[in-house]
């Protein structure tokens, strides 16, 4: 029995139509969805040493919000009744 499914998303087109499947899956099973996107910025790039990004911290911050808000469009573009939908960052 499939109880919780990880759908994990870089908003490319080929996550979109991932994502069809496993909303469709999450339904069938009665399961909980799971949505991840991984918000990864390094302060320095670990190949060029000299190399720093200006303000890290503002930019994971808008990096999170701009996933948030993809993942929101998402599940609103498609049917997600009676379904339990989780987003993480």
């Amino acid at each position: 029995m499939i109880e919780r499914i990880l759908f994990p998303t870089d908003f490319s087109e080929g996550s979109e139509l991932a994502f069809d499947s496993a909303l469709a899956l999450a339904s069938d099973f009665d399961a909980e969805l799971h949505l991840l996107h991984a918000v990864v910025l390094h302060a320095d790039d670990p190949n060029d040493p000299a190399h720093h990004f200006p303000d890290a911290e503002e930019i994971r911050v808008r990096l999170a919000q701009t996933a948030e808000q993809r993942m929101a469009t998402g599940l609103e573009a498609r049917s997600t009744d009676g379904l339990k939908v989780h987003r993480h960052q």
